[in-house]
Parts: structure tokens; sequence; C-alpha cells
């Protein structure tokens, strides 16, 4: 029998490999950021740190127990979407700036329900999230940090990516 060696043969379960790597880019990319950002006002509290560094633990965790079982990956492919997307509900107002997780977090969630599922899974995910956003915005309304104009744009983005994914999915 031949084997294949060298990048292909790494990627050989492209989909699952490449949103696990996705992960846990993410979570370290924006951890490093805030931890970088001495503007952010999560930089007064410890919660933001500990939730991404928990989310980065298990994302990393995740892509090694999965990264040469296809079946596992499969299995274990919802309980990874829904981290994914309490993640982006935990986290997405907690920090402000450029170096905001919103967008981010919104489309990993998207993005993996559009390739690992169907259209339906896509749509469902779409509007958790965006449910889950109007949610966290009004109930921050009443707070000093809330930025209607911000929340309203965030939301139309939202809405705009949504309907494009579901489109193509």
């Amino acid at each position: 029998m031949l084997t294949l060696s060298g990048p292909r043969s790494v990627f050989k379960y492209q989909s699952g490999r490449v949103i696990a790597l996705g992960r846990v880019m993410l979570a370290s990319l924006f951890l490093t950021s805030i931890l970088l950002d001495q503007s952010q006002v999560a930089q007064a509290y410890a919660q933001p740190y500990a939730l991404l560094l928990i989310y980065l633990l298990l994302a990393f965790a995740l892509a090694v127990v999965t990264w040469r079982d296809w079946w596992l990956d499969a299995r274990l492919a919802a309980p990874a979407h829904a981290m994914d997307i309490a993640m982006f509900t935990a986290i997405v107002f907690s920090v402000d700036g450029y170096t905001s997780p919103f967008f981010l977090f919104f489309i990993l969630p998207l993005l993996s329900a559009a390739i690992r599922w169907s259209w339906r899974e896509t749509m469902i995910t779409a509007i958790a999230l965006v449910l889950l956003h109007l949610t966290a915005g009004l109930l921050m309304t009443g707070s000093q940090l809330f930025e209607l104009q911000r929340f309203i744009v965030r939301s139309g983005h939202l809405l705009i990516l949504s309907a494009v994914l579901i489109w193509f999915g």
C-alpha cells in the first residue's frame, strides 16, 4: 500500500483540522492582543483573560484529541460548536477597540456550521448568534459602556453576513 507523506497527508481530514486550528489560532491571537493592548477596559478585569485561557486550553485539547480521528471529530463537532457559540456570547462585550473579537468569534461558528453541515444548521447557528447578540446588547442598554451606534452597526453586519453564508450554504 502506498502512503502519502507531506502536507497532503497532514490535512487528510481538512475541514475538522482547519476548524480546530482556526479555533486555537483565534483564541491565541485574541488573548495575546488584549494582553498587549494597555488601553483595554478588560485590563482591569480577570474574567476575559480567564475565559480566553480556558477556551484556548479547551480548543488546543480538542485539536489534539481529534487531529487523527475523524470519527471523534465528527462526534465532538456539536459540543465544540456549542462551545464556540457560548464563547461568542461571553466575550463579545468584554473588550472594545480594534482588539474586539466581535466579528471573528461570530464567523467561526457560522463557517463551521456551513463547512460541517448544511444551510439549515448554518441558519440555526446564525439565528442563535444574532439573538444572543441582540439579547446581550439589550441587557447592556443601561450600561455606560454601551454604544448604541456600534450595536446597530454590528447587528447589521451579523444579519448581512448570516444571509450571505446561508445563501452560499
